[in-house]
């Protein structure tokens, strides 16, 4: 839901990134990955890849994925596996 009002209302996107997060403290409920790795460890702000981050996939020692985010300028590292 966050995603959908982030393009038009940054503040109320923000907003509902916010209280998610303050639930799942709350309640010692865990946020699922594929949720965790679309918000920002440092400044907490909602990830869309081409808006406000920007998403790389490497090869050096083992394949990861880098995501820039432009607001706080730091880089976030994902681990994958290849397919056999």
């Amino acid at each position: 839901m966050a995603e959908k009002i982030y393009r038009e209302n940054r503040e109320l996107g923000q907003r509902y990134i916010d209280i998610a997060l303050r639930i799942s403290r709350r309640t010692n409920v865990r946020i699922p990955k594929e949720l965790k790795r679309r918000i920002c460890k440092h400044c907490k702000q909602l990830l869309i890849p081409g808006f406000n981050c920007r998403v790389r996939l490497r090869q050096k020692r083992e394949p990861h994925v880098v995501i820039y985010c432009f607001k706080c300028k730091r880089y976030m590292r994902y681990p994958y596996k290849k397919k056999q």
